[in-house]
């Protein structure tokens, strides 16, 4: 959104979105739990983690460009998670070189990792391969 400079209230999402997300991670849950298929699960897990990362980012695009009033993201406490990073940045009608939001990728990336846990998901990489695991 940064790097297109990039504002509709039309692609903005509210916590309505983020719930539906969690949702979403709910029922990955539930399908592992009763197929035990942890390739399928992964695959749904991921998922559902791009679409959280979607869904916090125009979220989050639209609080901190005052489109979106802090109020309406109530119900979705993982937004706290986010909106110290990305405050600083302008608005999305300021176009911002990619190599400019490196460091903040970085942050917002290890915030999506740490909301993953918190979904009951962890992969990491080691020597002997990928490590995926569901809680």
């Amino acid at each position: 959104m940064h790097e297109r400079g990039w504002t509709s209230r039309s692609n903005l999402n509210t916590a309505a979105d983020f719930a539906s997300v969690v949702g979403v991670f709910q029922k990955v849950h539930a399908n592992h739990y009763r197929t035990r298929d942890l390739k399928d699960t992964h695959r749904e897990a991921f998922g559902a983690l791009m679409r959280m990362a979607t869904v916090l980012g125009y979220g989050a695009a639209g609080l901190v460009t005052g489109v979106i009033p802090p109020g309406a993201w109530v119900q979705a406490p993982a937004m706290g998670m986010f909106v110290d990073v990305l405050e600083d940045l302008p608005g999305t009608d300021v176009v911002v070189p990619r190599e400019d939001l490196a460091d903040t990728s970085v942050e917002v990336a290890k915030r999506l990792r740490q909301l993953f846990n918190d979904m009951g998901f962890d992969y990491r990489y080691t020597p002997d391969g990928d490590w995926f695991a569901v809680a």
